[in-house]
């Protein structure tokens, strides 16, 4: 979609996989992404493995640390929220 806000095409999806990257014990990883179409350039982030919320970089500002937040930072963007 357009976002007003940056005057950009957006796209925002999400993946599923596998992995065992935070120890040896395999996790399912749910990513939730919006990424600016034109740039390719990763905007917002929301990672999950085994339903818990992780950031491995807390202090990114491209990631979320909850799923409310991540919703709430991507109708902003979309311009579907007041903030």
């Amino acid at each position: 979609g357009y976002s007003p806000s940056l005057q950009t095409c957006l796209w925002a999806g999400e993946y599923l996989d596998n992995t065992s990257i935070l120890d040896d014990k395999v996790r399912l990883r749910r990513t939730r992404v919006v990424v600016d179409s034109y740039t390719d350039q990763v905007l917002l982030e929301f990672t999950q493995y085994d339903n818990e919320p992780q950031s491995r970089f807390p202090s990114d500002k491209v990631v979320c640390h909850t799923e409310s937040e991540f919703e709430a930072r991507k109708a902003a963007l979309f311009g579907l929220s007041d903030k």
